[in-house]
C-alpha cells in the first residue's frame, strides 16, 4: 500500500491545507471559555467500546455451551478398519 502523505491526494491535500497545517492551537482565554478542554474520564467514556449488536455476546456463549455438551467419540483403529471392511463387504 503506498504511503498517503507521499500519494497523489495526500500530496494535493498537503497543499491545501499548506497554510493551517503546521498552526497551533487556539489557546486564548476566549477560545478555552467557548470550548473548554474535556476531561480525560471524559474522552474515555465517548471512546469507550460499546456493544453493537445486542444480545449477540449472549447467543455465542449459548452456542458454546450446546457445542460442549457434545460428547466426542474418537475412533481408534480397529472400528476404522472393521468400517472401511463392512464397506468393501457391501
Amino acid at each position: 500500500m503506498e504511503n498517503y502523505k507521499n500519494s497523489k491526494t495526500g500530496q494535493e491535500t498537503a497543499r491545501k491545507y499548506a497554510d493551517i497545517l503546521h498552526m497551533e492551537r487556539p489557546q486564548s482565554e476566549e477560545s478555552l471559555r467557548k470550548h473548554p478542554r474535556m476531561t480525560l474520564q471524559n474522552r474515555a467514556k465517548i471512546f469507550s467500546p460499546f456493544a453493537a449488536l445486542r444480545g449477540y455476546d449472549e447467543q455465542l456463549a449459548e452456542e458454546k455451551q450446546r457445542t460442549e455438551r457434545v460428547t466426542k467419540r474418537i475412533l481408534t483403529e480397529e472400528p476404522k478398519f472393521v468400517q472401511k471392511r463392512k464397506d468393501t463387504e457391501k
